[in-house]
């Protein structure tokens, strides 16, 4: 289990960043160094269960409680949210995260979720509800990939600067295979982190040790 340092709620401080947990460390955020223009105070708490829709109009139906993320400065770099679902029963390939500001209008996310570790995750930008669904239908959409995102910018495998390990975060128009590969300034190969990984439609995020 998390300390209680970092259960809710955390202060987060501008120059560092940090971690943000719930007490039984199902559910994490990390702000990276400079993420916040100012010294910020960060919630992450379940919300209570008729505050998240059983059902969304397009047929998704939530797997699990939400979570309500909260901060009052301003957000300048993405921080970096996963969400444990070990007793989650729906299919892999269905799960997606799905966010409101309040409570009414949902947005679909996406998410990137880890065989291993069971767990779903993506970056973030805004404070607001979130939660996850399961989807009955195919996310339908064009070949498109966006820019590649870096959560931290600056990361040090060995804890002396920001965190061990770095989100490379990038969305995309539909379902695909995805491989990820890491590149010296040279050109030099120095590390493939996905092969041919199946990713879904919407945000996703793959994470390196270093």
């Amino acid at each position: 289990f998390p300390s209680a340092a970092l259960t809710v709620p955390v202060l987060v401080r501008e120059s560092e960043g940090g971690d943000v947990y719930t007490s039984s460390g199902d559910t994490h955020l990390y702000f990276p160094p400079h993420a916040f223009a100012q010294d910020a105070v960060v919630t992450l708490q379940a919300t209570s269960r008729d505050s998240v829709p059983a059902a969304l109009p397009s047929g998704a139906t939530r797997v699990m409680d939400g979570y309500e993320l909260s901060w009052a400065a301003t957000l300048d770099r993405p921080a970096r949210l996963d969400i444990g679902i070990a007793g989650v029963t729906a299919p892999a390939a269905s799960l997606a995260l799905y966010s409101s500001s309040d409570g009414g209008a949902w947005t679909r996310l996406g998410g990137t979720l880890d065989a291993g570790s069971r767990r779903l995750a993506l970056a973030v930008t805004r404070p607001g509800r979130y939660a996850v669904y399961s989807e009955t239908s195919v996310i339908a959409g064009s070949g498109s990939l966006s820019s590649v995102a870096f959560t931290p910018r600056v990361f040090s495998p060995s804890g002396r600067f920001a965190d061990t390990h770095v989100g490379i975060s990038f969305s995309l128009g539909r379902a695909a295979p995805v491989t990820v590969r890491v590149y010296s300034v040279s050109g030099r190969l120095i590390r493939e982190v996905a092969s041919a990984r199946s990713m879904g439609a919407g945000q996703n995020m793959v994470q390196w040790d270093g």
